[in-house]
């Protein structure tokens, strides 16, 4: 009988010897323990041509592995030819054909990835391979699992602030006495809507009308406060003005008051006499 060998070409995991579900981490210690064995400077001969190529395969295996996008898509085009592989397989007949079965797909796919063997797996299995891996895709990207974590926490605290500072939200057209409970709570009819309206309006004018008044009042008052503050000054300088005309009128008085009295008139008989004082002699 005729065998048909399904050859599977070798893929990037295959060259760096790591399964499918290999973190970053691993990734990286694996193409540095493969280049440091290839290096092309290692070899001579036919050999280094080998090492060559070997080296180029590496660094190609990496590069697609390292970027997670990359390798996002590198893991489709690997489910869609697993598929295709599985599917030309089947379609062979099976009396006269004997193939090499496939090796087991690993135990869990990338996010976003198809699964080829999904219509063997019953759901539960399905829910658990995506838990797992969900696990995965954790380890391997903590920076955006750590991201996606603050942004759930600061929109559940910045909810329950917001809904503590404002308290709890009623329907539209529903009205809470004050001082009332919950059992208080009654609605509100749409044809009532047009009467709140009104004295919504009529409340706000009346406090339009009161605030004209009280401004008017308040107008008043200074002006009033003026007019006494300059009563008040004028009365001062008038005041200022009459002491100054005092002060002016009393001074030629006491100047006149400071002259030597007039020598009394003589008497017939009466004479000045004047009494000089003694002088000490020498």
């Amino acid at each position: 009988d005729r065998r048909v060998m399904a050859t599977t070409p070798q893929t990037h995991y295959d060259v760096l010897g790591i399964t499918r579900d290999a973190d970053a981490g691993e990734v990286r210690t694996a193409w540095k323990l493969h280049v440091q064995v290839w290096h092309p400077d290692r070899f001579t001969g036919d050999m280094r041509e080998e090492a060559e190529r070997r080296a180029a395969r590496i660094n190609e295996a990496y590069t697609t592995l390292r970027d997670s996008s990359r390798r996002a898509a590198y893991d489709c085009r690997l489910a869609a030819d697993d598929r295709d592989a599985q599917r030309t397989q089947q379609a062979q007949p099976r009396a006269s054909v004997k193939v090499r079965p496939l090796a087991p797909r690993a135990a869990s796919t990338p996010v976003g990835t198809p699964m080829a063997v999904a219509e063997a797996a019953s759901l539960g299995e399905q829910l658990n391979a995506v838990a797992d891996e969900l696990v995965r895709s954790a380890r391997r990207h903590p920076r955006m699992v750590a991201a996606a974590a603050a942004c759930f926490a600061l929109l559940v605290v910045g909810g329950l602030t917001l809904q503590a500072g404002t308290g709890p939200s009623l329907p539209n057209g529903t009205a809470v006495a004050a001082g009332a409970g919950p059992s208080h709570v009654s609605r509100i009819a749409p044809e009532d809507t047009a009467d709140l309206e009104a004295i919504a309006k009529q409340t706000q004018a009346d406090a339009a009308r009161q605030d004209a008044e009280l401004a008017r009042q308040m107008r008043e008052d200074e002006a009033t406060m003026q007019a006494q503050d300059a009563a008040d000054a004028a009365a001062d300088a008038a005041a200022a003005r009459a002491a100054a005309a005092t002060a002016a009128h009393a001074k030629p008085a006491a100047k006149g008051a400071t002259k030597a009295a007039p020598a009394p008139a003589l008497q017939p008989g009466q004479h000045i006499v004047r009494v000089m004082p003694t002088v000490p002699a020498r």
